[in-house]
């Protein structure tokens, strides 16, 4: 018997599902689904193989990236390096950049000032 997280049809959820005999089990409400346990053990292996990797939005380049991606040149206004290459993070475009992310990123992190001065 082996163990795999799927979504639930009885209670909606993601949970994890104990496998064997052609069926599924849901630990959390307890539905039992037929399954195939040849398609359960590829389903297993498919899984266990690929890595979960972070996704955020990056407000420079305007699309979903990995965290901790370097932005393009071009993306942060980059004067030194060509458009397409990495950002250098010395020159007055990669400064400015990131003293404007600095200041949306305290924003957010100790409140809006209609917070801080009416509680």
């Amino acid at each position: 018997m082996s163990v795999i997280d799927v979504f639930c049809n009885g209670c909606k959820q993601v949970h994890p599902h104990a496998s064997g005999e052609g069926r599924i089990v849901c630990t959390g409400c307890g539905l039992v689904s037929e399954a195939d346990d040849s398609l359960l053990i590829a389903a297993l292996n498919f899984a266990s193989s690929l890595p979960v990797q972070d996704m955020r939005f990056c407000p420079w380049c305007r699309e979903t990236k990995p965290v901790g991606h370097d932005c393009l040149a071009g993306a942060v206004g980059c004067t030194t390096n060509p458009p397409e290459g990495p950002a250098c993070g010395a020159c007055s475009g990669c400064t400015g950049t990131q003293s404007v992310d600095l200041a949306r990123r305290a924003e957010f992190e100790h409140g809006s000032p209609s917070d801080l001065h009416h509680p």
